[in-house]
């Protein structure tokens, strides 16, 4: 088995652990819990607007595959972790495992053993699956896919000459050999007879090069190509920092959204008002629809300006197709941006 094998063993195995939490397959949160598992979505198969009932149906299933040449007692083993069977279906794999232990007849520790061989062969299957999956998608994968993005840190800065935008991610490689990705930018549509929206200029801070200049994908949208350092194994984080600047004089849109086209954990969202243009309301919004970015007055929950003039909001539970970020109303005269 070479090493990027046992890499991804090993990142499976510790997925498969965290699904054995709580109520198993039976959990309220297993949509939000999977979505943060990329290696376990491509094995289940689960897609980004499967409603929780397909998750688990999914999950099942791929369970259920991968498992069938499992002795008897391996199934049964993982039936009960995950409280697949009706018998275990309790709130602590603790208190599973006591279940386990009497239908197996033996002690507590025994199954608990008897748990733990069970998900190492289960692990080793995945891992299995993962790759016959990443070898029939590897003539087609390009830079858009085979990774997902652990988490987004953005600082939007709106105190310098023009606005700025620095993105911070920690991408995971989900096939082997990652060397490539993709990163967008997008700048909000303007009413009919307004400018058209420039070049955006951008820098890589550190962990990737352009592979190429930046092309347009309509108007307003940008994407960049990277090649990272070196070839990521499957389960390999990685970091790497772009910077966007907006040309002088182009007016903006007052708000920021990350939109995820891939899956991601954590967004965390920095924004700096400059000290003399301080809005006079910001507002954080959390999973809305794309389409209501469009609108010229955003829903959202109060935020409160710190002593420095900046908000910080975090989110999780991140759903791909959905937007995330804040908006705020500018302060009167301020020319840098249009309200639609």
């Amino acid at each position: 088995m070479t090493q990027s094998n046992d890499g991804l063993v090993e990142s499976l195995a510790r997925e498969l652990r965290l699904q054995r939490g709580r109520w198993g397959l039976q959990s309220p949160d297993l949509r939000t819990r999977t979505a943060a598992q990329p290696l376990l979505t491509r094995v289940f198969g689960v897609a980004p607007e499967d409603s929780a009932g397909e998750v688990r149906r999914k999950a099942l299933t791929a369970i259920s595959r991968l498992t069938s040449d499992f002795p008897a007692e391996m199934r049964t083993a993982i039936d009960y972790a995950l409280a697949i069977s009706p018998e275990a279906r309790f709130r602590t794999l603790s208190e599973r495992e006591t279940t386990l232990s009497e239908a197996l007849q033996c002690s507590v520790r025994t199954a608990r053993r008897r748990v733990q061989e069970a998900f190492n062969r289960l692990a080793e299957e995945a891992a299995a699956e993962h790759a016959r999956l990443s070898d029939r998608a590897r003539a087609s994968d390009g830079p858009e896919d085979g990774w997902a993005v652990r988490s987004l840190e953005s600082l939007l800065r709106l105190d310098t000459a023009t606005p700025e935008v620095t993105e911070t991610r920690t991408v995971v490689a989900l096939r082997p050999g990652l060397r490539r990705i993709v990163t967008r930018f997008s700048l909000a549509r303007l009413p009919a007879g307004t400018a058209t929206a420039p070049d955006v200029q951008a820098e890589v801070q550190y962990g990737a090069t352009l592979h190429a200049p930046g092309r347009r994908e309509g108007e307003g949208h940008f994407l960049h190509v990277l090649d990272l350092p070196r070839e990521l194994h499957v389960g390999e984080q990685h970091e790497y920092s772009m910077t966007y600047r907006i040309p002088e004089g182009y007016v903006i849109r007052p708000y920021y959204a990350f939109v995820p086209l891939v899956s991601c954990d954590t967004f965390r969202l920095r924004v700096r008002f400059g000290p003399d243009r301080l809005p006079t309301r910001v507002r954080r919004f959390h999973g809305i629809a794309q389409r209501r970015l469009a609108d010229a007055d955003l829903p959202g929950e109060p935020l409160d300006l710190d002593a420095v003039g900046e908000v910080a909001p975090t989110f999780d539970r991140i759903r791909a197709g959905f937007a995330y970020g804040i908006a705020w109303q500018p302060a009167a005269g301020d020319a840098r941006f249009d309200l639609g």
